[in-house]
């Protein structure tokens, strides 16, 4: 199962380093972008190019800043199916739009029946001709026709062998029968119980036009979209997910390059050891973003905050500049996104002396 990571400390995370919301591993291996308030998703290059936007709280000597930092990442559309399948399964088609939910018919056998998902099944071929009331069959010699009976029942009634006592034959297979191009009935064959031999192929026409047995459906089930997942996996669903809040299976995701924050200039002057004033000195300071993803972290990124001190004479010459790098954490939260179950040892208290 996947679960959703708010921005947090790792134990064994650089300084500086930051988990940005929603990017986490699946289970699969895949990278997952779990949605939560914390991240802001949007379809950045469509079909399949995805970006999250995490807002990072940085700790400065400004002052606490925040900081939106942007990842991008390609969608695994090899892995959407599963997501879609998810998605349907949990809120249904009245909790899709229309689009999804007709894409959803048109690529597997599962439709909308009265807000429900339902999956339909549908005779074909042999199977379904048998169904059909009405047939002309040939027994050999002669072609009896039987008006209200299926194909099957027709069989049994011509042939005498089922009669027979005891019955040496019974109903073999069935293929749709054409006469140029046109489907007009079918072959049948009969096996033989004695060597499991069969007859040749044996004739028999419809009565009247040939109408296909309607389709019958049932509510999905877990299994049958867990069989329909791979038939799902179409870039057309990455809006739906997006917008529905859903798990969106992805590549490693990248940080968007020159991600800078600038906290303004600071400027004071110089002065030489009786007080007089020798010049200026402005100090600028920046944060930057700097990608740190591992293949367990894939949302990581490290902060480093950069202060540059130029100093200028008294005819605002540049004399020399320095500049200062240091690496910059997120506070952590008031108020922890997670819910946790702490429980303390039922201890008395200790007597100080």
């Amino acid at each position: 199962s996947l679960f959703f990571c708010s921005p947090a400390f790792s134990q064994s995370a650089p300084v500086g380093a930051i988990d940005l919301a929603g990017w986490i591993k699946g289970a699969d291996g895949a990278y997952t972008k779990a949605f939560g308030e914390s991240a802001r998703v949007t379809l950045s290059s469509p079909p399949g190019g995805i970006s999250t936007t995490s807002t990072a709280l940085i700790n400065t000597p400004k002052g606490i800043q925040a900081m939106d930092i942007v990842k991008t990442a390609a969608v695994d559309v090899g892995r959407v199916g599963a997501s879609v399948a998810t998605l349907a399964k949990r809120v249904g088609p009245v909790g899709m739009t229309l689009t999804a939910v007709s894409l959803v018919c048109e690529l597997t056998d599962i439709c909308n029946v009265d807000g429900v998902f339902n999956k339909f099944t549908s005779l074909t071929g042999g199977d379904a001709i048998e169904t059909h009331v009405g047939w002309c069959v040939s027994n050999g010699s002669q072609i009896p026709c039987y008006p209200d009976k299926d194909l099957r029942s027709v069989v049994q009634a011509a042939n005498a062998c089922f009669s027979a006592n005891p019955s040496n034959c019974e109903y073999g297979d069935t293929e749709p029968r054409y006469t140029g191009g046109t489907l007009v009935g079918a072959n049948y064959r009969l096996r033989f119980k004695s060597d499991g031999s069969y007859t040749s192929p044996i004739p028999a026409t419809f009565m009247e036009t040939y109408t296909p047995p309607a389709a019958t459906s049932a509510p999905a089930t877990t299994s049958d979209w867990d069989s329909k997942a791979a038939l799902l996996n179409d870039d057309r669903f990455i809006p739906e997910l997006i917008n529905k809040g859903e798990s969106v299976p992805s590549g490693a995701p990248t940080l968007t390059p020159d991600q800078k924050k600038g906290l303004g200039l600071e400027s004071k002057p110089t002065r030489d050891s009786s007080g007089n004033v020798t010049g200026r000195e402005d100090t600028t300071t920046e944060i930057e973003a700097v990608d740190a993803g591992t293949t367990d972290n894939p949302g990581r990124v490290i902060i480093k905050e950069t202060q540059t001190t130029i100093k200028y004479d008294i005819n605002n010459n540049q004399i020399n500049t320095t500049t200062n790098t240091r690496y910059s954490s997120q506070p952590q939260p008031d108020k922890p996104q997670q819910n946790f179950e702490i429980k303390f040892d039922e201890v008395p208290p200790a007597e100080l002396q």
